[in-house]
């Protein structure tokens, strides 16, 4: 996919990374899991109903949850 998206030029060049062998699994792993968990059988029909989804995911858990939407920052 990466290099039909260049063939198409809708990009000039695509930077593909991954994790070295051996790494730990990053603290941010963690997270995507309790948002898997709780979002499984769940839908958000809209960008406020996924910001109270991910509010109960972290409901009475020991991490703090602030969601910042990017696009309003930027404009």
């Amino acid at each position: 996919m990466a290099e039909l998206i260049v063939v198409k030029r809708l990009v000039k060049e695509i930077i593909i990374t991954r994790l070295p062998p051996g790494h730990t699994h990053e603290d941010i792993d963690a997270m995507f899991g309790i948002i898997w968990s709780h979002f499984r059988d769940m839908y958000a029909n809209s960008p406020q109903e996924a910001v109270c989804l991910f509010k109960q995911a972290f409901s009475g858990d020991t991490y703090n949850c602030n969601l910042y939407n990017l696009l309003l920052s930027i404009l």
